[in-house]
Protein backbone atom coordinates (compact mmCIF):
# COMPACT_ATOMS: atom_id res chain seq x y z
CA UNK A 1 0.00 0.00 0.00
CA UNK A 2 2.79 2.77 1.23
CA UNK A 3 4.47 1.75 -2.06
CA UNK A 4 2.33 1.28 -4.78
CA UNK A 5 -1.31 2.74 -3.41
CA UNK A 6 -0.10 5.93 -1.22
CA UNK A 7 1.62 7.14 -4.73
CA UNK A 8 -0.95 6.85 -6.83
CA UNK A 9 -3.40 8.49 -4.12
CA UNK A 10 -0.88 11.77 -4.04
CA UNK A 11 -2.39 12.23 -7.59
CA UNK A 12 -5.54 13.11 -6.68
CA UNK A 13 -6.21 16.56 -7.97
CA UNK A 14 -6.93 19.22 -5.18
CA UNK A 15 -5.28 16.66 -2.68
CA UNK A 16 -4.11 18.42 0.58
CA UNK A 17 -2.67 15.41 2.52
CA UNK A 18 -2.40 12.03 2.88
CA UNK A 19 -2.16 9.41 5.39
CA UNK A 20 -1.44 5.43 5.55
CA UNK A 21 -2.09 4.44 9.02
CA UNK A 22 -2.20 1.01 10.26
CA UNK A 23 -3.61 -0.71 13.47
CA UNK A 24 -1.21 -0.68 16.48
CA UNK A 25 -3.59 -2.07 18.68
CA UNK A 26 -7.22 -2.39 19.21
CA UNK A 27 -9.17 -3.26 22.48
CA UNK A 28 -11.26 -6.59 22.62
CA UNK A 29 -14.37 -6.46 20.91
CA UNK A 30 -13.52 -3.61 18.57
CA UNK A 31 -14.14 -3.85 14.99
CA UNK A 32 -10.88 -5.27 13.12
CA UNK A 33 -9.04 -2.78 11.48
CA UNK A 34 -5.69 -3.27 9.78
CA UNK A 35 -5.35 -0.50 7.19
CA UNK A 36 -6.79 3.61 7.25
CA UNK A 37 -5.77 6.43 4.36
CA UNK A 38 -6.77 10.06 5.74
CA UNK A 39 -7.57 11.85 2.50
CA UNK A 40 -7.60 15.90 3.14
CA UNK A 41 -9.02 18.15 1.12
CA UNK A 42 -10.47 21.59 1.38
CA UNK A 43 -13.85 20.72 1.42
CA UNK A 44 -16.70 18.01 0.29
CA UNK A 45 -17.06 19.60 -3.27
CA UNK A 46 -12.78 19.05 -3.69
CA UNK A 47 -12.99 15.58 -1.99
CA UNK A 48 -15.98 14.89 -5.21
CA UNK A 49 -13.83 16.82 -7.47
CA UNK A 50 -10.93 14.27 -7.20
CA UNK A 51 -13.17 11.33 -6.85
CA UNK A 52 -14.74 12.04 -9.85
CA UNK A 53 -11.33 12.19 -11.42
CA UNK A 54 -9.68 9.70 -13.80
CA UNK A 55 -7.02 9.06 -11.20
CA UNK A 56 -9.78 7.19 -9.11
CA UNK A 57 -9.22 4.20 -11.26
CA UNK A 58 -5.50 4.07 -11.23
CA UNK A 59 -6.17 4.19 -7.87
CA UNK A 60 -8.61 1.88 -7.82
CA UNK A 61 -6.42 -0.98 -9.47
CA UNK A 62 -3.48 -0.52 -7.40
CA UNK A 63 -5.71 -0.98 -4.66
CA UNK A 64 -7.32 -4.11 -6.18
CA UNK A 65 -3.27 -5.31 -6.92
CA UNK A 66 -2.00 -4.50 -3.36
CA UNK A 67 -5.05 -6.67 -1.45
CA UNK A 68 -4.53 -9.56 -3.28
CA UNK A 69 -5.96 -12.48 -1.21
CA UNK A 70 -7.93 -9.65 1.71
CA UNK A 71 -11.05 -11.35 2.31
CA UNK A 72 -12.47 -8.82 4.88
CA UNK A 73 -14.91 -5.64 3.92
CA UNK A 74 -13.86 -2.15 2.92
CA UNK A 75 -15.27 0.66 4.70
CA UNK A 76 -15.43 4.75 3.07
CA UNK A 77 -16.35 7.07 5.76
CA UNK A 78 -16.41 10.89 5.11
CA UNK A 79 -15.87 13.05 7.91
CA UNK A 80 -15.08 16.58 8.67
CA UNK A 81 -13.76 18.39 11.55
CA UNK A 82 -15.93 18.90 14.68
CA UNK A 83 -13.42 20.65 16.82
CA UNK A 84 -9.18 20.00 17.75
CA UNK A 85 -7.07 21.31 20.87
CA UNK A 86 -3.50 22.62 20.61
CA UNK A 87 -0.48 20.35 22.04
CA UNK A 88 -1.00 18.90 25.31
CA UNK A 89 1.71 19.30 27.63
Amino acid sequence: MRDGVLPAIARYPGLRRATLRRAAEQEPGAPSVYMTFELWFDDLAAMEAALASPVRQEVRARIAEAMGPFEGRVYHLVLEEAGETGPVS
